[in-house]
């Protein structure tokens, strides 16, 4: 310790009552006490001593605070900068200068709308005359490489500071809203085609059934080609409902057996107006010898539109018209199916990053960067694979890869039952023009046929064929709550009944009514129909 002079005064260095310190003075070299001067003196000494201390502490705290705010400053995730009147960046902080990779001093005393551009919303924030309210302002702007930046403009109007910019990179958010907003917009048109499937597939079914038994009867022959136009028409009508059906509903994976060939058909029916618009000419190049594939339909044509409809632009923005070339091949493991546009074909450098998310050669606003990555996602839950193969200004041509799984149908499962006689059958169809294609496809097969036109008809007809000990064989009936309630009561009243049931559906089956047929090992017969499907149906149904 350090010793003191031997004749000292000490006076004690208080800051807030708080002793902080001792202040010595001496040596003195009389014992006399001191003189109220020097007391004061001392005194005075003391006070700022503490005031020094107390500086020094105020001092070490405002330090303290600054490192730690600009340690937050540069923690945050956001951009955020500072600006004085004019607009000269006078803080930043390292995500911002991420955001915009620059350094700081290419940052720092620069102007910040040389920086990120100015929307109006922060231009009227930041430029409003003294004395005028200002308001925070929020806005989205659109920045190099096509990404989307949130701005939040805050007035400061502290010292030289004057506004403060928060800004987030919201590319990928954006996206996703987009996303969502387009899975609610399909779904919506799912929930408007399933209203009207009803209504739509009803005149199909009798304009091709009809249309197709007219063939087969004694007409000229001009009559015959023209009921031939009526029905192939009629046939792509269908196959147009279906698609945009199977289209717009957005689902878990369905399995089943599809025929890929025909889906691809019936895609590119889909598809022609939009092609033709745009001048391209389509050729499909497939393998009849295709085996069936386990697939959800609905899920492997989106695949399909998408990759038509990335084709289709491509020629288009390349020189407004093109060839389009789908092909089928089996292989011995699995089916190829290949889309092959005549475009401007893919750079090298891009060919592993087309199938990222969000990533898109387009200008802003013409694609989200989607579509490669939603095809990506549904082939890869399918087992198979995809890829892109190009050569620049040869076109691009993608390839999809499918599993074969329980696929290929024997010849005994693909082969039409041998029709069957004299069967009792009761219809239930509201429909008059369904109930009478079944009629007139039914009778020349000696089958009975008893049609109703709803559930009390039917359970009146039910307790009429019990009476007379002549039960049905087979009931057909439509596949909605009012069918399944019939099927229900027939097995909880009639146990010992037990007919064969076909039902009949207007759209593609959803998750219930499959779970409904799959438990139960029924049958059903989806509209738009023909006499060939309504014969084998029930053959296959009474077997």
């Amino acid at each position: 310790e350090p010793s003191l002079p031997a004749a000292s005064w000490l006076v004690a260095v208080r800051l807030h009552e708080e002793p902080v310190g001792v202040f010595v003075y001496g040596p003195r070299s009389s014992g006399e006490p001191l003189t109220p001067t020097q007391q004061a003196i001392l005194d005075l000494l003391a006070n700022e001593t503490a005031a020094a201390v107390a500086n020094a502490r105020l001092f070490n705290q405002v330090a303290r605070a600054r490192r730690e705010w600009v340690q937050t400053f540069d923690a945050l995730s956001d951009g955020v900068f500072l600006h004085d009147r004019e607009g000269r960046v006078l803080r930043a902080n390292r995500a911002f200068a991420r955001l915009v990779e620059r350094s700081f001093d290419q940052i720092i005393g620069r102007p910040w709308f040389e920086l990120i551009p100015a929307g109006p919303e922060a231009r009227l924030a930041c430029n409003s005359e003294p004395g005028q309210a200002r308001n925070t302002a929020e806005y989205d702007l659109a920045y190099r490489d096509q990404r989307t930046l949130h701005v939040t403009v805050s007035p400061v109007m502290e010292g030289d500071e004057f506004c403060v910019h928060v800004v987030r990179d919201v590319t990928d958010e954006r996206a996703m809203q987009r996303q969502l907003a387009q899975a609610e917009k399909l779904a919506a048109i799912g929930e408007m085609l399933s209203g009207i499937a009803h209504e739509l597939n009803n005149p199909l079914t009798t304009i091709i059934g009809f249309s197709e038994l007219l063939q087969d009867a004694s007409v000229p022959e001009s009559v015959r080609a023209d009921l031939q136009r009526i029905f192939r028409q009629a046939k792509h009508s269908a196959r147009i409902v279906q698609g945009l059906l199977a289209f717009a509903r957005q689902s878990r994976l369905q399995m089943s057996e599809v025929d890929v060939n025909a889906l691809l058909e019936q895609t590119l029916d889909l598809m022609q107006p939009q092609l033709e618009t745009h001048n391209i000419g389509a050729r499909l190049e497939l393998d009849p010898q295709l085996p069936h594939a386990l697939a959800d339909p609905g899920q492997l044509q989106q695949v399909f539109v998408n990759l038509i409809t990335n084709a289709q632009q491509a020629m288009s923005a390349a020189h407004g018209e093109g060839t389009l070339t789908i092909r089928s091949q089996a292989l011995p493991t699995c089916l190829r199916i290949s889309v092959r546009d005549d475009g401007p074909g893919i750079p090298r450098d891009l060919l592993q990053r087309v199938f990222d998310p969000f990533f898109t050669t387009k200008e802003v606003g013409e694609g989200t960067g989607l579509g490669l990555s939603i095809c990506y996602g549904i082939v890869r839950e399918h087992g198979g694979r995809i890829w892109a193969e190009s050569e620049p200004g040869q076109g691009a041509t993608f390839v999809v890869e499918l599993p074969i799984r329980h696929a290929a149908a024997s010849d005994a499962e693909s082969a039409p039952p041998v029709p069957l006689s004299s069967r009792r059958i009761l219809i239930v169809e509201s429909n008059e023009e369904t109930a009478a294609l079944f009629r007139r496809v039914l009778d020349p097969s000696g089958h009975q046929v008893r049609l109703v036109r709803d559930v009390p008809q039917a359970l009146e007809a039910l307790a009429e064929a019990v009476a007379g000990e002549q039960t049905p064989d087979l009931i057909v009936a439509g596949l909605d709550p009012d069918g399944r309630g019939l099927y229900e009561h027939v097995r909880r009243e009639l146990p010992r009944l037990g007919p064969r049931w076909l039902f009949i559906t207007d759209d593609k089956l959803t998750p219930e009514e499959e779970r409904f047929l799959r438990e139960r090992r029924l049958s059903y017969l989806s509209r738009p129909f023909g006499p060939r499907e309504v014969l084998e149906s029930v053959t296959r149904a009474l077997l």
